[in-house]
């Protein structure tokens, strides 16, 4: 069984954006993504500007099989939007959530 990032711990605080606002305030993101071609790259970048995130951080497995770039929330379990590039897929979950599963998977982080 595969699994997935959808998260393990508990709802994000007061002060974090609720998973509906960030599905409501960038589907024409998730668009220009599919559609007109944008880079990845550019698409978290300008998520990070609607969410009025902390910056995009980058995170790299010791043996380079799990790499993600995401939107610096402020919080390890705060939910955001994160670029798997060794996967080639855009999750809506929390860094936290995605360390641990690659861990599980055998991948090793500094």
């Amino acid at each position: 069984m595969t699994e997935d990032y959808r998260g393990e711990h508990a709802a994000p605080g007061e002060d974090a954006i609720p998973l509906y606002d960030l599905t409501r305030n960038m589907p024409h993101l998730f668009d220009d993504w599919k559609h007109e071609s944008i880079s990845s790259r550019d698409m978290v970048t300008e998520a990070d500007g609607l969410l009025d995130g902390h910056g995009i951080e980058h995170i790299r497995s010791r043996n380079g099989k799990a790499e993600a770039y995401y939107v610096n929330m402020g919080d390890t379990y705060t939910t955001t939007i994160l670029l798997d590039t060794s996967k080639d897929r855009i999750w809506i979950t929390s860094w936290g959530d995605w360390l641990e599963v690659e861990e599980r998977q055998g991948n090793k982080f500094d």
